[in-house]
């Protein structure tokens, strides 16, 4: 497949910028871009999603939390 993009000077210069930094030609630093972004999670890291508890809002256990101790004067 052949896409042609048009990009405006300073997008352009930006890409040719951070291609040649990755040691790359920009359509190949593009192309991995492209790659990554769409890349999808493997099923087993899918399934970790909702696995973890998340940590308890201040309100839902306040007793928990112990008691303040008084400052010291300054």
């Amino acid at each position: 497949m052949h896409l042609t993009l048009e990009l405006d000077d300073q997008t352009a210069a930006r890409v040719n910028v951070v291609a040649q930094n990755a040691g790359l030609p920009p359509d190949e630093w593009i192309k991995r871009l492209i790659v990554q972004s769409t890349a999808d999670w493997p099923a087993s890291v899918k399934a970790l999603a909702g696995a973890w508890r998340d940590e308890p809002w201040l309100e839902e256990e306040p007793a928990s939390l112990g008691q303040d101790v008084p400052r010291e004067p300054l």
